[in-house]
């Protein structure tokens, strides 16, 4: 589904399929995740308890286990289907060895501990408890290390020409994990360094449905949201609507990333600014 196919240019049949080249470790374990999602829908139905949520107000304890695997499986995923771009030597070097198991152990660890918090009835981010104190810093270094490796693999990705590929769908799933790395790291700090998502008021005022965005206040997450699915937003899009041709797909692939990367940055200002995202 990102950048690896037989055919020269893509066909519709090509969504359905899961390249041969794909990583396997990944795939699997990002599919284990996401099974375990109906899990925390039903827990999230039947368990009415809230937990404070600090700077984002009360929350069910199961709904940021329920994001978080949701989250973290489409990654996993992603990044195991845009390993299929790399040439043959690449994907089964040391280097790549390494960097999936770093990626697979830190998002198990930090689901893992989000899951636990939230069955344990106490906040994940930003715990005031000793021992919560610690497992978050080591979740903010695991956080860190899930997308500097997601970008490393963009490189990589870009490095090459594996025969076999599709030029745009290749510089696609290169781009998309680079931005989704290079933004999450960026956006995520952020959030760190200001001591939660919102900057601006803290008073409630409501939240954009669903995804839970201040709509009184700047919100970091918002990027942090962008950013991170940048890896599944420009290979589909390389893959869906992208033009056919060679020069025109590469061009197109360009024009979105570029694109993409100024809508992110343009909301992580407007949230630096103490400006909600429904402000523009």
């Amino acid at each position: 589904m990102c950048a690896a196919t037989a055919f020269p240019y893509p066909k519709p049949t090509v969504l359905l399929r899961v390249p041969a080249r794909a990583n396997r470790p990944l795939l699997v374990f990002g599919g284990v995740m996401l099974t375990l999602v109906p899990l925390f829908v039903v827990a999230l139905l039947i368990d009415a308890r809230t937990l404070d949520g600090g700077h984002v107000g009360v929350e069910a304890v199961w709904l940021k286990p329920l994001k978080f695997h949701l989250a973290t499986g489409v990654h996993l995923i992603t990044v195991g289907l845009c390993a299929a771009a790399l040439s043959e030597e690449r994907r089964r070097d040391r280097t790549m060895h390494v960097l999936v198991a770093l990626l697979i152990g830190c998002s198990v660890f930090e689901i893992g501990y989000i899951a636990l918090r939230g069955g344990l009835g106490l906040r994940s981010h930003f715990a005031t408890d000793p021992l919560g104190q610690g497992l978050y810093y080591l979740m903010g270094v695991a956080s860190v290390v899930i997308v500097v490796v997601t970008a490393v693999l963009g490189f990589r990705i870009l490095r090459e020409r594996p025969a076999g590929v599709a030029p745009h769908l290749h510089l696609a799933a290169g781009l998309g994990l680079i931005i989704s790395g290079v933004a999450g790291l960026v956006s995520g700090i952020s959030i760190s360094v200001a001591g939660g998502p919102l900057i601006g008021p803290a008073a409630s005022g409501g939240a954009v449905p669903l995804f839970g965005w201040s709509l009184v206040a700047g919100d970091l997450r918002v990027a942090h949201f962008f950013g991170l699915h940048a890896a599944q937003a420009l290979p589909l899009l390389a893959l869906i609507v992208g033009p056919r041709g060679t020069r025109h797909g590469v061009t197109f692939v360009r024009f979105a990333a570029a694109c993409g990367s100024a809508v992110i940055a343009a909301v992580w200002l407007q949230a630096l600014a103490g400006q909600p995202f429904l402000s523009f």
